[in-house]
This record gives structure tokens, sequence and C-alpha cells, in this order.
């Protein structure tokens, strides 16, 4: 005999989904009319800009026969004049110009990174002026 007790049963599976809430509705941002500070955070456009490429390089010796007098005197031709008497004090030639690069510039001369960079850039040149006109 099969007793049938409803009271037993588990209640039906099927429950009603909760209501649905309403998305809510993105927001278009108003454009904006530029300000000050937009205007200092977007780079330049070709047409203001005033950087003119470097020119090329040209030497009359070779930097490895540099003395430390000729390393100060090209120093001083460029836009790094007040760091020549550092290669001075430290006595660097233009065979250890050849060998400087930014993390040793920027440790051993104790320069801000800026500064660094803008040398690293004059010492890249004459490397690139020295293995073009020297070493070929």
């Amino acid at each position: 005999m099969i007793l049938n007790n409803r009271s037993s049963r588990s209640p039906p599976r099927h429950q009603p989904s909760p209501p649905a809430t309403p998305r809510p509705t993105r927001r278009r941002r108003k454009p904006r009319s530029p300000s000050f500070s937009d205007d200092e955070n977007r780079p330049p456009s070709p047409k203001t800009s005033k950087t003119e490429p470097p020119q090329k390089l040209c030497l009359d010796t070779s930097p490895l026969e540099w003395s430390v007098t000729d390393v100060v005197r090209f120093i001083r031709t460029t836009d790094c004049a007040p760091l020549a008497r550092i290669f001075l004090d430290q006595e660097i030639d233009g065979q250890a110009l050849l060998l400087l690069n930014l993390p040793t510039v920027q440790e051993c001369m104790d320069l801000k990174l800026g500064p660094a960079i803008k040398l690293c850039h004059h010492i890249e040149r004459v490397k690139l002026a020295f293995y073009q006109q020297f070493a070929t």
C-alpha cells in the first residue's frame, strides 16, 4: 500500500522571479568647453612646433683622440654648457665620453633626469658622428 501524503512533499520548484529593476539610464556627458588646463595637457600641433631637426654633427677629429679640454670645449658649445665644469673635475676625455650612458651620467655626475637626458642627447650625437665619420 502506498501512502500519499501531500504534506511531506516539497513545494513546487517554480518560484516567481523577482520584479525586474529598471536599469539606470546613462546620462551623457555635456560637451566641455576647453579650459586652460586642457590646453596645457594637449601636445603641440605640428604647425606650432618650433623645434628644428638637430643638425648633423661634423667632427674635426676622432673623439678617441680628444683630451679633457677638447671634451669641455665641445660641451660648452651645447645647451649643457653649465655642466662643462663637471667634465673638467671628473677628467672625462674623449674615450670616457664615448662610454657614458644615461644611468652613469645620472649617478656619477649627480644630475637630475632632465639635464641628464639633455646631456646624453649630445653625447649620443657625438657617438653617432664618430661611427659615421671615423669607424668605417
